[in-house]
């Protein structure tokens, strides 16, 4: 009853006692060759034992080691050539394999979203994340789970799902590394959602000045009552009031003064929290485009492989006075797709002035934006210039 008070309150912001205590053991023990203690007895149950504890902290990495990721590496190299685990025959070689098989199956579930750590209350509602992961798991029928990042994280660990989560009570103070691998996230398609639990007043001021270090050219703005985000599958009730920073093409961040987590941390057992699930499922339907999550460490940015080009495309970005560039990663991601699968090499330039055009050098020009479109005189007849020399 304590701990739920606590909770409620916003007055503490920590984890849990029993999983810090199993956190800590796991970091003074952390073995994948053996059971500590124990050696080759029982080892897949302690691998299954070390899963549980990592998927419910939410904790990627255990004393700095990615728990998944060894203990994938060490099943690998142990399997029998019948595919089984463990040593032993017939019936003994079962509850072994199963323990490995439960290890594999549950880490590799979906992140549906990261939870930030920063130094302040980042985490008064501890079970905010487990019930909402738990509720869309079961609402869907897809198993998700939810993951913890930090300074310490690398950018690749915040791409792993497609929303990063900031909860806080208080002042929150993110540091300029966490920023960057932030702004990273935002660029490759996530979106932040921010909600300041207890209402605080404190932590939704800061998190005005985060968004504006954060997108300098975008204006954190009320949302309209009927945007998407109230609708898209469910029409909760009493939960508007949410702003967000748009570029023109996509909510990059949400913010919600009023806190949702309360709602999260009780669960669905109660009708009045329903519509602040219904809220979050809706943003991971919009975040997603209503479409499934990959397995974890599957979510990541395309890398360009070696190819021999069977064509080559120069291709000119052009700027202007508006919004030129809503998505800065959009052509870099392009030209790595067009070369992997089709063999074409783009080279796409930097955003210029649309007066520099030179249809020898750029014969194919691209211009983008998400607002109003006003050009000078001098720039319209740079354009004709450019069609009359056979630019497209």
């Amino acid at each position: 009853t304590r701990g739920r008070d606590d909770c409620v309150r916003c007055s503490v912001g920590r984890e849990d006692k029993p999983i810090s205590k199993a956190r800590a053991w796991i970091e003074k023990n952390y073995d994948m060759r053996a059971n500590p203690g124990k050696g080759v007895q029982w080892r897949y149950y302690w691998l299954f034992g070390l899963a549980r504890i990592g998927m419910t902290s939410g904790r990627k990495f255990v004393g700095g080691r990615d728990w998944f990721a060894d203990g994938t590496r060490q099943l690998l190299g142990d399997q029998n050539t019948d595919g089984s685990w463990g040593y032993g025959r017939g019936g003994q070689l079962v509850p072994q394999t199963a323990f490995a098989t439960l290890f594999l199956a549950r880490g590799r579930r979906p992140v549906l979203v990261n939870k930030l750590q920063y130094v302040g209350k980042w985490n008064c509602r501890p079970h905010d994340l487990v019930n909402f992961a738990r509720h869309v798991g079961a609402t869907y029928e897809r198993k998700v789970t939810w993951q913890i990042v930090g300074d310490k994280s690398q950018a690749a660990d915040f791409l792993e799902a497609p929303i990063l989560y900031i909860s806080g009570a208080g002042p929150c103070k993110i540091t300029d590394n966490q920023i960057e691998k932030i702004r990273t996230f935002v660029h490759q398609g996530g979106t932040i959602v921010s909600e300041a639990a207890g209402n605080n007043g404190t932590f939704t001021m800061d998190m005005q000045i985060f968004y504006k270090r954060l997108f300098p050219d975008y204006a954190l703005l009320r949302l309209d009552d009927k945007h998407p985000v109230y609708s898209l599958q469910y029409s909760p009730k009493g939960v508007t009031g949410l702003s967000g920073v748009s570029n023109g093409a996509r909510l990059l961040a949400i913010h919600s003064p009023r806190e949702v987590s309360l709602a999260m941390q009780l669960g669905t057992g109660k009708e009045a929290n329903i519509p602040v699930f219904q809220l979050m499922t809706n943003i991971y339907l919009l975040t997603t485009d209503m479409g499934r999550l990959p397995r974890r460490g599957m979510r990541k940015p395309p890398v360009a492989e070696p190819f021999t080009p069977i064509a080559s495309i120069n291709l000119a970005r052009l700027k202007y006075k508006g919004n030129y560039n809503p998505e800065p990663l959009a052509w870099r991601r392009l030209a790595i797709w067009m070369g992997n699968n089709h063999r074409i090499k783009l080279n796409a330039a930097d955003p210029m002035n649309i007066t520099k055009l030179d249809a020898k050098k750029w014969p194919v020009a691209a211009m983008t934006g998400t607002g109003t479109l006003e050009l000078s005189a001098e720039e319209k007849i740079a354009l004709k210039r450019y069609f009359s020399d056979g630019g497209k």
